[in-house]
């Protein structure tokens, strides 16, 4: 089990992909069969829902659970979206207006508290870049939202 591994793309072209998880060998293998029938700007940019891993395990939920609540722990929605430490996509905000009719502040920082609440990991999908994104979703939401979540890391104002 890695928390890194290389995959290479139809056109040649490499990514490292390094994640919060730790691969089990048959995802490393499934994400490397994934990339390999496209090219990486294919996946990046035609690819906006991902294509789903097969699995997560319960312990990888676990690990993604326990590090989305270590993030979020003792700060209100509008601090998290002042920090920036969540954000919105654009392809995200677009779905909310679409959704709920609006992508006013108020409207955003009630999602950013749905994704504080949220206790359930549905799936992840890999979109070419070199983290997953994971659907999370509070169990008991009347709403059934779902939230595609990455992880990054800042050093120097940079995301990793």
């Amino acid at each position: 089990m890695s928390r890194s591994f290389k995959v290479k793309f139809r056109d040649g072209k490499t990514l490292i992909i390094s994640d919060i998880i730790k691969f089990e060998e048959r995802q490393q293998e499934e994400i490397k069969a994934i990339a390999v029938d496209y090219t990486k700007a294919n996946l990046c940019k035609y690819e906006e829902e991902g294509i789903d891993l097969s699995y997560l395990s319960e312990i990888q939920k676990e690990t993604i659970l326990n590090k989305k609540n270590r993030i979020v722990s003792g700060k209100t929605p509008d601090e998290l979206q002042k920090k920036k430490i969540i954000t919105m996509s654009l392809h995200s905000l677009k779905q909310m207006y679409e959704r709920i009719g609006s992508n006013e502040l108020t409207v955003i920082l009630s999602l950013i508290d749905r994704i504080i609440h949220s206790d359930f990991v549905l799936k992840a999908q890999f979109k070419g870049y070199p983290t997953l994104s994971y659907t999370l979703m509070e169990k008991n939401d009347p709403d059934k939202f779902k939230f595609p979540v990455f992880f990054s890391r800042k050093i120097k104002n940079q995301n990793y």
